[in-house]
């Protein structure tokens, strides 16, 4: 009798299981299809609260402790991953729920802000865009005051946000924001903290004196008095836009792929929105929407290196999600760790890195001097984000948010990129769910799958039709089944390491 009352409750725990994996697909494609529709420009407003509504059930705390009930359960280890993976999306529901009025109204009232400079009307999206190219420094303070205005406007909404989901992480039971993503996405902060600080000693006389060469080059400005927007016109590069033709852009990635023998489309799921609207975010995304079967790629040519770069990171997202197998559960096609994907995506912007592949694809030339200056940006933005998350570290270790965290961003971010970083920003320039450790964790990863590549396939692995199938079935098909550490032990390192991605920036730079 007690055996059969035991199968009958698995059998009615699994039952529940499976409909809240149905119903996480559906939610999230519907989620997705309204993030692109909002983020491209096609739809006036964005309304997220009312999918989140749609799916409420998600949201209940039952389903929650239900998920966990689950997870500690669960013997088979395939089955406790796919647990551990779902609890974090039900808590991540959790909380997007509670805020998604807010985070509707702030990316709405950002979309809709109309700038008033040198004597024109300018969208806040496209002022961010507008202030990268201002080669005259007056004009580029001017635009930069009116971002910042906007920017502190804002920081009301953005600072209820935060206390929102500082208090639904508490009513979880969790004593911070820090220890709820740590506890359920498995990560270990503390080991990435202290690596983090190692990259910013070990590289801060590297990256002073490169800043030192090209803040004398491009804006001809002092080390002390460098701000936030002339490191923004000097990482725009637009001494090396000839390289990057706008027009070449589709036509040199198609000839990239079809040489490693991948389509970039992936068989037909993969479609491009390369149209320019006024209220289109200027910064490219992918939305894979229905994985694998429907990823889109939103770009905004401008012309230029980032135009490549963006072009090519989303790539590395949108092929990871087109190639995933049909078969994967939910929880490896949509959840995971996102270093992964992001590992991807580094992968292929980085090719703009390698003389190889520049000079194949886009013609021959003397690309010394570009080569440097792309692994001076890398290191920039390696060390921005370090700094990151040691600032996000402080933001969300259960201490109520107060404007002196403003300080602590200028003075953390600034002594990363040794430049006069903007207050106004801190509170604007965080992402949800400690995403500044997927980012860092990627960095790690694909470094060490880019060394991996050139010992296993050669320095011209990305035209080898043998590798295009490696990344096809063994990498881009398995989603995100694998965290980025047991990816890079396949590979046959001892787990995620800075040795690869230090020793390639020293190469260049040193």
């Amino acid at each position: 009798m007690i055996e059969t009352d035991v199968i009958g409750e698995v059998k009615r725990m699994n039952a529940e299981i499976e409909g809240i994996r149905q119903l996480t697909e559906k939610f999230l494609t519907e989620l997705l299809e309204e993030d692109y529709r909002g983020n491209a420009g096609i739809a006036d407003q964005i309304n997220t609260k009312a999918i989140f509504e749609k799916y409420s059930q998600l949201g209940k705390r039952e389903t929650f402790t239900g998920v966990r009930e689950y997870s500690l359960k669960a013997t088979d280890d395939g089955e406790k991953r796919q647990a551990q993976y779902l609890l974090e999306f039900c808590a991540n529901f959790l909380e997007g729920r509670a805020s998604s009025d807010l985070r509707d109204r702030i990316i709405n009232s950002e979309a809709s802000e109309i700038l008033h400079f040198d004597g024109k009307d300018i969208s806040f999206h496209r002022a961010g865009v507008l202030l990268r190219n201002l080669e005259e420094r007056q004009k580029r303070q001017e635009l930069d005051h009116l971002l910042n205005a906007v920017a502190e406007k804002s920081n009301p909404l953005y600072q209820q946000y935060w206390e929102l989901s500082h208090q639904v992480v508490k009513e979880l039971g969790y004593s911070s924001y820090m220890h709820y993503c740590k506890d359920l996405s498995g990560l270990n902060y503390t080991w990435l903290a202290q690596v983090t600080a190692d990259i910013l000693r070990h590289t801060e006389e590297l990256y002073r004196d490169n800043l030192k060469y090209y803040a004398k080059k491009v804006v001809d400005v002092p080390m002390k008095e460098l701000k936030k927007h002339d490191l923004l016109f000097i990482m725009r590069a637009t001494s090396y836009d000839h390289f990057f033709e706008k027009d070449r852009l589709l036509s040199c990635v198609e000839s990239w792929t079809k040489e490693l023998g991948v389509d970039m489309t992936a068989g037909g799921n993969i479609t491009f929105d390369l149209d320019s609207r006024d209220k289109k975010n200027p910064r490219a995304f992918c939305c894979p929407i229905e994985v694998p079967n429907r990823v889109v790629l939103s770009i905004m040519p401008q012309g230029g290196v980032q135009d490549y770069q963006a072009f090519l990171h989303e790539l590395g997202h949108a092929l990871h999600f087109g190639y995933t197998a049909k078969d994967m559960p939910v929880e490896y096609r949509y959840l995971g760790d996102n270093a992964v994907t992001e590992g991807f995506a580094f992968l292929n912007e980085h090719l703009t890195m390698n003389t190889d592949w520049v000079k194949r694809y886009l013609g021959d030339a003397d690309y010394s001097e570009y080569i440097r200056f792309a692994y001076f940006k890398e290191l920039f933005m390696v060390r921005r984000y370090c700094a990151k998350l040691a600032y996000e570290l402080r933001l969300h270790d259960g201490s109520p948010i107060k404007k002196e965290l403003a300080d602590i961003y200028t003075e953390l971010l600034g002594k990363a990129g040794l430049c006069e970083y903007p207050r106004q920003n801190y509170l604007r320039d965080v992402d949800q769910d400690f995403y500044v450790a997927r980012y860092l964790r990627a960095w790690l990863f694909e470094s060490q799958m880019a060394d991996y590549l050139r010992e296993k396939y050669d320095q011209d692995w990305f035209c080898n039709p043998q590798a295009g199938k490696a990344l096809v079935e063994k990498l881009w098909g398995n989603g995100q089944k694998l965290y980025a550490d047991e990816m890079a032990k396949e590979m046959g390192y001892q787990g995620l390491s800075a040795d690869s991605l230090l020793n390639a920036i020293e190469k260049v730079l040193g």
